[in-house]
């Protein structure tokens, strides 16, 4: 990946309620549930910037209870670019 920054993915994704804060819960006709909305950030970098990336994150990031906001590294074994063509 060399030292380029690739653009991060931001997603929101759904869990099922857990504890006894339900003030940001909403029901999910798909899941058919009580659920909590989140955010999910990806990005890849560089190996060298790892950890400076994951401690500006921490310190940056707010999690409505304290058992629920993690940081997950794990290592791209490869990417290939997928190329669009119009015909």
């Amino acid at each position: 990946m060399g030292g380029r920054f690739h653009e991060p993915n931001v997603s929101q994704v759904e869990r099922p309620l857990t504890g006894d804060d339900q003030t940001q819960q909403h029901y999910s006709m798909e899941l058919a549930e009580a659920v909590v909305a989140e955010y999910k950030l990806e990005l890849n970098c560089a190996d060298n910037l790892t950890d400076a990336l994951a401690e500006a994150i921490a310190k940056a990031a707010r999690a409505g209870r304290p058992d629920v906001g993690r940081i997950f590294i794990s290592d791209t074994q490869s990417a290939i670019e997928i190329h669009r063509t119009t015909n």
